[in-house]
């Protein structure tokens, strides 16, 4: 048995014509063997985008060359790890859930002819994970220490910044009013003379969403009660 190797650009068939031995006796040769040449696999990965926190995000594998199925190895940032494909099309949603911004890199590609994908740049697309706003810790103000007497103008209300914050909702209750600051951190409110307690409350958001809802009880302190002056002496 004698064993060679070529390697073929294109589809080829190797025939055996003739046999001469170390004595210069020849006879004709048999046999054939035809060699199918396939191309090495190639796919693409498509679908970078922005995406919120708890969110699914779609890349899409596009199988330009090979056969499938695909024995794709892949990194989600450091994480190695390997897949089947095998879609109807030639196109696969690999539906992933990052939990942060994550670039996945495919780093592999066998086909089912054991064929192996050259790699000339990098295949990778990226998900960026926008979070949702941190939780408001609480509610302060100067003007309002344990309530405020009805009639009370330019109450101040407040909340610390939170990451990931672009907005903040405040609502006040009946006989309240918010005179400015709604969409900050910082708001100022009236109250009516017929006041008698209420919530004031803020969350705040972002595209992605909103943080828990923070609120502060406003207690109507007392009214001294009225006066009546009547006169004395003689009439």
């Amino acid at each position: 048995t004698y064993t060679f190797t070529d390697s073929p650009a294109n589809d080829a068939r190797y025939s055996i014509l003739s046999v001469s031995d170390k004595n210069g006796c020849s006879n004709l040769g048999s046999g054939q063997v035809e060699v199918s040449i396939s191309d090495k696999p190639q796919v693409g990965l498509t679908g970078s985008a922005d995406i919120c926190a708890g969110n699914s995000g779609t890349l899409q594998i596009g199988l330009l060359k090979g056969v499938k199925p695909f024995t794709i190895t892949y990194k989600a940032n450091s994480t190695e790890g390997t897949m089947l494909v095998s879609p109807s099309g030639s196109v696969y949603d690999w539906i992933v859930s990052p939990a942060i911004t994550t670039v996945y890199e495919i780093i592999s590609v066998t086909d089912a002819k054991g064929c192996v994908m050259d790699f000339p740049s990098p295949v990778k697309a990226t998900l960026v994970v926008n979070p949702l706003p941190k939780n408001i810790v609480g509610i302060l103000s100067v003007k309002d220490i344990d309530g405020v007497c009805p009639g009370t103008t330019n109450i101040d209300y407040s909340v610390a910044a939170v990451a990931y914050g672009t907005n903040y909702i405040w609502t006040v209750e009946t006989g309240m009013n918010i005179v400015t600051g709604n969409g900050t951190t910082n708001i100022r409110v009236d109250v009516d003379s017929t006041f008698t307690g209420g919530y004031v409350r803020v969350e705040a958001e972002n595209a992605c969403g909103k943080s828990p809802v923070v609120e502060k009880w406003v207690n109507a302190k007392p009214l001294p009660s009225n006066i009546t002056v009547a006169p004395t002496g003689p009439t």
